[in-house]
């Protein structure tokens, strides 16, 4: 079966975009429809090379919902950039080691600066086709090196095509989701929020006495 996105994935602008380049700009020198050249910029992915994703894979994406939770779907779930199962779970045991967040550890690893999301949603789900990405290993982005000593050594997943309402639809099924406190992404939340979990332990166990 072949991959439902292929007429996107083979527009030669979306390798340039997964590789953190900045789209043109029109130039007023030589007229309004021409355009100048691809720009390095910051993020993205080093030589991004072509991978197929087959059905049935897991697939999670971290982003922002700042326009409410019940935004997801044309605006969480319809972005570019994913992770596979083995890397979330890497980024996962990474988290554990630093005694941080997941959400933390995914800005770390992935180089999302906080200018750029608030992480404040999640989705997972299973791919319904094949699909084509452009994978690699992250750029820095935001003055974040996703390569740093000591980081687990991911790919990142570039899926072109995913705005399109329809395709998207027939591409992931969503099966879990949700809000994430934006303030969870941030250096110190885990042990914030186990800090507070046992004095409200404290507390309950103070009342029953």
């Amino acid at each position: 079966m072949d991959a439902i996105n292929r007429e996107y994935f083979e527009q030669i602008d979306y390798k340039r975009i997964a590789s953190g380049e900045k789209a043109p700009k029109i130039s007023e020198e030589v007229g309004p429809k021409m355009w100048t050249e691809w720009e390095s910029g910051d993020g993205g992915i080093i030589a991004p090379m072509r991978r197929l994703i087959p059905t049935g894979s897991t697939l999670v994406r971290f982003g922002g919902s700042s326009n409410g939770p019940n935004f997801f779907a044309k605006h969480v779930a319809s972005g570019a950039w994913w992770l596979d199962w083995p890397a979330y779970k890497a980024i996962e045991r990474y988290a554990d080691t630093l005694g941080e967040t997941v959400a933390y550890a995914i800005r770390q690893v992935c180089a999302v600066p906080e200018s750029w999301s608030d992480m404040s949603y999640v989705i997972q789900g299973t791919t319904r086709s094949p699909l084509l990405a452009w994978a690699g290993r992250g750029k820095v982005g935001g003055g974040i090196d996703p390569l740093a000593r000591g980081k687990p050594v991911i790919d990142q997943l570039f899926i072109p095509g995913l705005t399109n309402p329809d395709l998207n639809k027939a591409a992931v099924l969503v099966h879990s989701h949700g809000p994430l406190d934006p303030a969870m992404s941030k250096a110190g939340a885990r042990k914030a929020a186990e800090q507070h979990a046992q004095m409200l332990a404290r507390m309950r166990a103070g009342a029953r006495r």
